[in-house]
């Protein structure tokens, strides 16, 4: 959640990226099903089933290698600023 959007932050191996559903909040209590398929270098992100403008897709940069750095990986949060994150309050539930 960025900015009460959903978005995924990431780099195939030739710089950053991100996908945002831009027309959807998802900081408003309710709770919502997000699904995140990856084949090759093209990345969808669903927001409750998906369809129409719950979904996006996009193919960027040219590399397909996903390089994780297994500290980074952050599930419905953002980057700690001072060592203190307070930018998700909620639940993730699989």
């Amino acid at each position: 959640v960025f900015q009460g959007l959903l978005a995924v932050f990431f780099n195939l191996g030739d710089g950053d990226y991100n996908l945002t559903l831009p027309h959807h909040r998802v900081d408003n209590g309710d709770w919502h099903q997000v699904e995140l398929d990856r084949y090759g270098k093209e990345f969808t992100l669903r927001l409750d089933g998906g369809g129409g403008r719950r979904e996006v897709t996009a193919s960027p940069g040219r590399s397909q290698e996903i390089i994780i750095d297994q500290s980074a990986v952050m599930i419905g949060s953002s980057l700690p600023s001072h060592g203190h994150n307070r930018s998700f309050l909620g639940t993730s539930d699989d």
